[in-house]
């Protein structure tokens, strides 16, 4: 499979097969020098074998970690189809944009499987997930993709928003996961110099803030400007000082 098919990646499970690890990866990175192995040949850490990033599976990190990592899942508890999901066991649009923007501002990926039909068909409410992110992403895309972690991940307003924070060529984006309920949030701890300004994407005009000591205050579009979305996105042009 590695000559036929030089995979950027060896994405193992189940530290299968045992006492070979090693050959195994060697063989590969010979190949692809510049290829990826990721931590389960080792279950458990228990023989101190290497990887390049860790898959912490149906779980998050509380913390940035510099490290690369991928957090792995399916869309609701199975890695395959599984005729009896329904809405009830399958992770929500908006729970679904919560992880992955969660994951992304601690410098990790997200791996999510679709478990399709034997025809190969994709089931409704996993579709239904799928164009949910793929909506966001078109409005929020910038903040994602080709971005990295912040100095911190994540704050929460004196207004009870969740707050994550990316970085992409030289802009900083607080990404609001929750609905904002007045006309104004307020983000700790962050100063900007005059010149900066802010945005939110999907909506045009920037936005008037004020420095108020070690927080921003920024008031936000009026809400028949804004269409109801999983998460909202604020663009600062600067990065804080």
């Amino acid at each position: 499979m590695i000559d036929r098919y030089q995979p950027s990646i060896l994405w193992n499970d189940l530290g299968y097969p045992t006492g070979q690890a090693n050959e195994i990866m060697s063989y590969f990175y010979n190949r692809v020098p510049d290829g990826v192995v990721n931590d389960r040949f080792d279950p458990g850490g228990q023989l101190g074998l290497h990887f390049d990033f860790s898959t912490p599976e149906y779980s998050q990190l509380t913390q940035i970690e510099p490290h690369k990592w991928e957090s792995t899942r399916g869309l609701g508890y199975s890695f395959g189809y599984n005729q009896n999901d329904t809405d009830l066991n399958m992770i929500s649009v908006d729970e679904l944009v919560d992880l992955f923007v969660d994951i992304v501002s601690k410098n990790g990926n997200l791996l999510l499987n679709i478990g399709p039909k034997a025809d190969g068909s994709i089931s409704k409410v996993q579709l239904e997930r799928l164009e949910g992110l793929g909506k966001w992403l078109d409005v929020n895309g910038k903040a994602i993709f080709g971005s990295r972690y912040w100095i911190r991940a994540e704050d929460l307003t004196p207004e009870r928003i969740r707050v994550r924070y990316t970085t992409n060529k030289g802009k900083l984006y607080a990404i609001l996961l929750d609905e904002p309920t007045f006309g104004k949030v307020t983000i700790p701890g962050i100063i900007l110099p005059k010149k900066a300004n802010i945005t939110m994407l999907g909506v045009g005009g920037k936005l008037k803030w004020q420095q108020y000591s070690q927080n921003l205050s920024i008031t936000l579009p009026h809400k028949s400007l804004v269409k109801k979305s999983p998460a909202y996105t604020l663009e600062i042009s600067c990065m804080p000082l």
